[in-house]
């Protein structure tokens, strides 16, 4: 499937949930358990904004935390704000993100994903979004020169 630039643009903006010390204020954190995922295990915790902005879209779901770093590995949910707003990605609401460690170092978004249906006449058709992440590399400066083809 091709998509014009355009629309390419539009998925770019699709971002992961981060969540910095400075922006623990703006949401209220709910323990939802301890739950393997994978090889790892983690601590579940529900999210929400504590107010909605007109201006700004705050992350609300569910988070994966690493028991041992303290890294978000996983995260489900949805952006909103107090103004239902078109986000350029309809139908997809809700979405997945999956982290990786890289060289052992950090936690980087593998993939988002999106799962929903279409209605049709022929009734409802299942879609997926997936935008993955690749080739990261830490603390390697960009060569100089032209950029490779």
């Amino acid at each position: 499937l091709a998509l014009p630039s355009e629309e390419l643009a539009e998925f770019a903006r699709v971002r992961p949930f981060m969540l910095p010390s400075v922006s623990l204020e703006f949401y209220e954190l709910t323990y939802a358990g301890k739950q393997p995922l994978d090889e790892l295990s983690t601590y579940m915790f529900r999210i929400r904004p504590r107010r909605l902005s007109r201006s700004h879209l705050y992350f609300e779901g569910v988070i994966w935390v690493e028991d041992r770093d303290f890294a978000i590995v996983k995260t489900y949910g949805r952006w909103v704000s107090e103004v239902e707003q078109q986000t350029g990605f309809e139908p997809f609401v809700f979405f997945e993100t999956i982290r990786e460690n890289v060289q052992g170092k950090s936690w980087f978004p593998s993939f988002i994903r999106s799962d929903e249906s279409l209605k049709s006449e022929d009734g409802p058709v299942r879609i997926r979004l997936t935008i993955r992440y690749t080739n990261y590399r830490t603390g390697v400066a960009p060569a100089p020169g032209p950029p490779p083809r």
